[in-house]
Order: structure tokens, then C-alpha cells, then sequence
């Protein structure tokens, strides 16, 4: 889990240009519940957790031991971490490397691991994730505060 963090931050620091909006997506931070996996109701509870916050607390709350050298030039820029608490694959980027508006989180991860999250105006979303070119649909419920 600490390798797939790091390298894909490492991997953003690379397409660094400019500088980070202000936690633009922090409108997505929360955790989503599955309410269903390609029409199947899963049991247990399912859960798509999004994060939004610096790089550095980002990395004290879900990574493994002090936060790599290289990524101390970033440390206070805005981050993105999305996950699951049923299946591997975690996104982890600069927020500036998404594509955010207001009712749509596109995080790409390594090997075009992609990762979009969309809001519906009745206060339900959806998720799309591709990890190793297999893509899952999920529909989930409101935003819940964590």
C-alpha cells in the first residue's frame, strides 16, 4: 500500500506545473455507500472513501512511516486520496492533477488506473473505477461526513 502511495505521488510531482488550487475538491470528501455492484446488492456494507487535504496528513492518516524525502517539496500542496474498504486499488494525487468541477472527481492513477466519481442533483452518486483494465460501476448513496 505504502509503494502504490508513493509512487503515485512521485508520479505527480513530476507533472507539477504551476501553482495548486485550494482544496477544490473538498466538496467530495466523505465516504459514499455502495448501494449496488453491477446490479447485485453487496453485503456487508461497502464503502468508496474520498480524502481531501495536504499531502503530508494525507500520508500520516493512510501511509506507512514518515513521509518520503521526495515528496517533503510537496508536502503542503492539496491531495486527493480515494479508496475502498472492500477492494484493492487506491488513488492518490495532487488535487491539481484532477479533473474536478461541481458534480464530477476524476483521479488518473499509474497504469491508467482511473478512478471518477459523480454527484446527481437528488443527493445520490456514482462511481466508475478501472484498475488493471477491468472497469466496475457502483451506485452509491448521499456523501456522509466521516
Amino acid at each position: 500500500m505504502k509503494q502504490v502511495i508513493q509512487a503515485l505521488l512521485l508520479a505527480s510531482v513530476f507533472f507539477h506545473a504551476g501553482e495548486a488550487f485550494a482544496f477544490r475538491a473538498s466538496h467530495f470528501r466523505g465516504v459514499y455507500e455502495v448501494k449496488s455492484e453491477h446490479a447485485r446488492d453487496p453485503e456487508p456494507k461497502k464503502y468508496v472513501i474520498v480524502d481531501v487535504n495536504t499531502v503530508a496528513v494525507l500520508w500520516s492518516l493512510y501511509g506507512e512511516g514518515d513521509l518520503p524525502e521526495k515528496l517533503i517539496p510537496v508536502k503542503n500542496e492539496p491531495a486527493v486520496l480515494a479508496g475502498f474498504n472492500f477492494r484493492d486499488g487506491l488513488f492518490f494525487t495532487l488535487e491539481q492533477n484532477c479533473m474536478i468541477t461541481d458534480y464530477f472527481l476524476g483521479v488518473k492513477g499509474g497504469e491508467n488506473n482511473l478512478f471518477n466519481l459523480r454527484k446527481h442533483d437528488d443527493g445520490t452518486n456514482d462511481s466508475a473505477v478501472r484498475v488493471n483494465g477491468v472497469t466496475s460501476f457502483y451506485d452509491l448513496g448521499p456523501r456522509q461526513e466521516r
